[in-house]
């Protein structure tokens, strides 16, 4: 397709016709030469920051803002280049499909630890998001020993997950259950809302451990290491904790900062905000997910991010395996 640049009229509001992006490597032919669009993401619109092409979402547009409309057919003009989904099998073979259920987790634990290596080795960022199972399923510990030996570069994950760590730090509960035991603590329904406000009492979560109040956990080692933690708000959540973004605009502004560099993203028992995190990220970036259920994986896809590789296990199996691989 041809293209023009408009102006955009109303701050956050583009002009009619304008190109919707998808997350895949997008370039233009500016001034002779093709020219790559910076932060590329799925559902953005391309504008011009001073001459260079860059993705922007809606919101962020500005009222004098030149977009990209589409002007009729002429593919001569702007490109996308779809990466490999996935290695085609060079014959009939069994569980070869992105998102079996029925892989060997060694195996699968194996080779994403190689490519961590070799994100590392090229000087790229691992991302980890997590969800609130990988402290209540007994995966906590092995995810501490992975954060401690350096394989965590970015940290995003929600309310809850931050809390349970909290708890378990605080009480050795989660959700009032205990993490060594797996049993119910009297009264350990109330764990997690005390934590809450130990943490909120010291000033935050930075605060609770420059204090002593907390002294042990995943949190703590991501703290300590000044590893980025990105804690993005719901509608569910206690509390919430002084540190977690209530305003979904703001938690997205986050995260995005976050995520130039970033090599894989592997997605640990969180589906929203494995999404959500996806939607973000450009589509030759790995993309993991783990979870016990496959239409979790599943839907990663559904929603655009074909790059997406499931891996059907539990938090605690797959992260006590990965650890060992690491």
């Amino acid at each position: 397709m041809a293209f023009v640049w408009k102006t955009v009229e109303k701050d956050g509001v583009a002009p009619d016709g304008f190109l919707v992006t998808s997350n895949r490597k997008t370039e233009l032919m500016l001034e002779g030469k093709w020219t790559e669009v910076r932060r590329i993401r799925m559902d953005g619109v391309i504008a011009l920051n001073g001459k260079e092409p860059e993705c922007r979402i809606l919101r962020e547009l500005k009222k004098g803002d030149k977009v990209l409309v589409k002007d009729g057919p002429d593919s001569k003009s702007i490109r996308e280049t779809a990466e490999k989904k996935c290695e085609e099998p060079g014959e009939f073979s069994f569980f070869s499909s992105p998102l079996s259920g029925e892989r060997n987790v060694k195996a699968e634990a194996r080779d994403l630890a190689e490519e961590m290596r070799e994100a590392r080795k090229n000087g790229k960022k691992i991302l980890f998001v997590c969800g609130p199972a990988v402290v209540h399923c007994g995966a906590r510990e092995h995810f501490i020993e992975i954060v401690r030996n350096g394989w965590v570069d970015l940290l995003f994950t929600g309310n809850a997950f931050t809390v349970h760590d909290m708890e378990a730090a605080l009480f050795g509960t989660s959700l009032g259950i205990s993490v060594e035991t797996g049993d119910n603590v009297p009264d350990g329904h109330s764990n997690h809302i005390r934590a809450i406000n130990k943490v909120t009492e010291a000033g935050g979560i930075a605060k609770a451990i420059e204090k002593g109040v907390v002294k042990e956990g995943i949190v703590y080692e991501a703290v300590k290491r000044g590893i980025p933690l990105v804690v993005a708000g719901s509608v569910r959540d206690d509390g919430p904790l002084p540190e977690t973004i209530r305003d979904v605009c703001k938690a997205q502004d986050e995260m995005r900062k976050h995520l130039g560099g970033v090599g894989i993203c592997i997605v640990v028992a969180t589906m929203l905000h494995g999404i959500g995190t996806g939607n973000m990220l450009p589509a030759d970036v790995k993309l993991v997910c783990v979870d016990t259920n496959m239409a979790v994986a599943s839907k990663l896809v559904d929603r655009g991010s074909d790059q997406a590789r499931g891996i059907i296990a539990s938090a605690s199996e797959f992260l006590s395996e990965l650890s060992n691989c690491l």
